[in-house]
């Protein structure tokens, strides 16, 4: 499910590739789902990750990843070095201050021409928020247009909300008649990502 999801964005890795090869650094990598991927279509592409248990099942795949904070070694490694920076269900972990940090580091980091993709926790879906409150780690939930106004306000054009995780039928409160956005608040989208270029 979560390789589904993520190969929509392959086509942009793909065109920031070809126009300024580079690499991609995913933050937060996890299994690795988004690395395979790159691997796939052929795209250099490596992984950062604090879990130890996660870089291991990377490793064993063939994929390069790194035990390191996200943030720290974006900021470690040399200017316009990526042709893409991704970070899928990260921000949410972060702090105002580390999200802000994190776009600022990634459009020195990025070559011009370079996209950054970061998904999260769609607040906009009322039960997306059941999933959010499991995991202890989670500060809080990020809105969509913050996002994009602070990819905006550091440099990055033509940005773009994408949603996804579309969840049909999972709970059934709705009464006829209702609204098209109070629908959406209990039949919608968990997740969305921002993608905007440098």
């Amino acid at each position: 499910m979560i390789r589904e999801r993520q190969q929509a964005y392959i086509a942009e890795i793909q065109d920031a590739f070809i126009s300024n090869n580079g690499y991609v650094l995913d933050v937060g990598s996890g299994r690795g789902e988004f690395l395979e991927l790159c691997r796939e279509a052929n795209i250099p592409a490596k992984g950062v990750d604090l879990n130890e248990l996660m870089i291991n099942r990377c490793r064993e795949k063939g994929l390069s990843v790194e035990r390191a904070d996200g943030l720290e070694h974006l900021k470690s490694i040399p200017d316009e070095s990526l042709c893409a920076l991704t970070a899928f269900q990260v921000i949410e972990h972060l702090s105002p201050e580390q999200i802000r940090q994190l776009i600022q580091a990634a459009l020195i980091k990025l070559k011009p021409g370079g996209v950054i993709i970061l998904e999260t926790v769609n607040p906009d879906y009322l039960f997306a928020f059941k999933y959010f409150s499991i995991d202890l780690t989670h500060q809080r939930p990020i809105h969509s247009l913050t996002l994009q106004f602070l990819l905006e306000a550091a440099g990055f054009r033509n940005l773009e909300v994408r949603l996804s995780g579309l969840v049909e039928d999972e709970i059934k409160i709705m009464q006829e008649g209702d609204s098209k956005e109070n629908s959406l608040l209990v039949h919608g989208y968990l997740d969305y990502a921002v993608v905007g270029w440098r």
